[in-house]
């Protein structure tokens, strides 16, 4: 009998233009890059709340990557739950609601979100630059990041 495959998409989350808050797209696009599958969507949201919820409808699995700036080593990268979500640096929106409020939401709107969602972010140094290049540290760690994202994936850990 041959495999089911979960509907996968992989979001890369934040601003190309502020320098390492850019880190999810420029994640994202070398995975899409990488990884041939049928079953994985890549995209990139440059904005949280509602927008990246809507950006889930209709899959099963949901990877979200993304900056945080939460003090620790820059370069370190993390592994977070969808209750940890509210650390990243854009998973919410001044301009409408949080990603758990939005996913809340839509689930009593009846929208078939994933009920597998995971999170991996890397720790910034600079989110107020506005450069499309990585600082040294984030640039430096960006390759293992990937590394781990990717064995991620391939053990279908999300």
């Amino acid at each position: 009998m041959q495999e089911i495959k979960k509907k996968t998409i992989i979001i890369g989350l934040g601003n190309p233009i502020v320098s390492d808050d850019g880190v999810g797209i420029k994640a994202v696009r070398i995975l899409s890059e990488t990884i041939k599958d049928d079953a994985i969507t890549f995209k990139e949201i440059y904005i949280g709340g509602m927008q990246l919820m809507e950006a889930m409808v209709g899959y099963d699995r949901a990877l979200i990557i993304d900056a945080i700036a939460a003090g620790g080593v820059v370069g370190s990268f993390y592994e977070l739950a969808l209750s940890d979500i509210s650390r990243s640096r854009n998973s919410y929106s001044s301009h409408d609601t949080d990603l758990l409020s939005a996913i809340d939401l839509g689930r009593m709107a009846g929208l078939l979100l994933p009920n597998d969602i995971k999170f991996w972010a890397i720790e910034v140094k600079d989110v107020i630059t506005f450069s499309e290049g990585l600082t040294e540290e984030v640039q430096n760690a960006l390759p293992d990041f990937i590394k781990v994202i990717a064995q991620d994936l391939l053990d279908g850990e999300i």
